[in-house]
C-alpha cells in the first residue's frame, strides 16, 4: 500500500506527513467497517402481524383512551400476548394515523370551499368524528391531545350550528 502521494517524504512537513498518515488510516477503517456493516448489522425485528382480535380490542381500547397508563399498557399486553414495547408501537402509530386522516380531511374541506363548493355530508361528519376522536383525553393520563382545543370547540359549535 502506497502510504504517500509522489511527493517525497522528505518535502513533506511534519504536520502534513501526520495528517496524510491519519486519512490513510481513516480510509482503512471505513473499507473494513463497510464490510462488516453488510455482514454484521443487527437484524431488524419481523413486523407484528396482529391478529384480528388484538386489532379490535387495540381499536376499542383506542377509542375510549388515546394515551394508557404503564399499568393499563402492561394489562393490554398481557391480556392481547403482546409486549408492551408493541402496545406502545401500536397506539403512537395509531395516533399519528388519528392526526393524519384529520389533517387530510381537514384539507379537503378547504379546498372544497376554495373551489366554492359545499363539503358533502359525509365528509363533514367523517371530520367532526375524527376531531371529537382527536379531542378526546383520558383524565388520568398527562399526555398531550392530539388536537388543540381550538379545533375540539370549533368542531363542535360548528356541527351544532349546521344542525340547527
Amino acid at each position: 500500500m502506497k502510504l504517500y502521494d509522489d511527493q517525497s517524504s522528505s518535502s513533506l512537513s511534519p504536520q502534513h506527513l501526520h495528517q496524510q498518515r491519519q486519512h490513510h488510516q481513516l480510509m482503512a477503517v471505513a473499507e473494513a467497517g463497510a464490510k462488516c456493516f453488510r455482514s454484521c448489522r443487527k437484524r431488524r425485528k419481523t413486523r407484528t402481524a396482529f391478529t384480528n382480535h388484538q386489532l379490535g380490542e387495540l381499536e376499542r381500547r383506542f377509542g375510549r383512551q388515546k394515551y394508557l397508563t404503564p399499568a393499563d399498557r402492561d394489562d393490554i399486553a398481557s391480556t392481547l400476548h403482546l409486549s408492551a414495547a408493541q402496545v406502545i408501537t401500536w397506539f403512537q402509530n395509531r395516533r399519528a394515523k388519528l392526526k393524519r386522516d384529520l389533517e387530510e380531511l381537514k384539507a379537503d374541506v378547504t379546498a372544497a370551499k376554495a373551489l366554492g363548493t359545499e363539503p358533502s355530508t359525509a365528509v363533514l361528519d367523517r371530520l367532526a368524528e375524527l376531531t371529537r376522536a382527536s379531542c378526546l383525553r383520558q383524565s388520568t393520563t398527562a399526555g398531550p391531545a392530539v388536537a388543540s382545543n381550538r379545533d375540539c370547540k370549533t368542531t363542535t359549535h360548528s356541527r351544532q350550528n349546521s344542525s340547527s
